[in-house]
């Protein structure tokens, strides 16, 4: 469970967050040849938000994320999900577990 508070991080309006989404996603798409949208949710449903799928290096999957102010990205390697913190400090990378078990449709 994430606790820390990283008083640099910001709360943006829904309208302002897709615009920065989109942002992001023509970013990435200068950067990779492919990337897949996804959204995001808890598992109680309670918290959504759209994302990527991209093809790139944790590091420069973490230096992306910083760029647009993002506190943390999920990391996916040998099919265990890690949620892996930017901008959150103090805040160690977590195992979640089995990937898929976190895809829904």
């Amino acid at each position: 469970m994430l606790t820390a508070f990283n008083p640099r991080s910001i709360v943006l309006s829904d309208k302002r967050n897709l615009v920065r989404h989109r942002q992001l996603e023509l970013s990435l798409r200068m950067q990779c040849a492919e990337i897949l949208p996804v959204s995001c949710r808890s598992p109680d449903g309670q918290w959504q938000e759209l994302g990527f799928v991209v093809p790139m290096t944790q590091e420069a999957a973490c230096r992306e994320a910083a760029r647009w102010e993002q506190n943390a990205i999920y990391w996916v390697e040998d099919n265990e999900l890690f949620l892996v913190p930017v901008l959150l400090e103090g805040v160690q990378t977590q195992r979640l577990g089995d990937w898929s078990s976190f895809l829904y449709t």
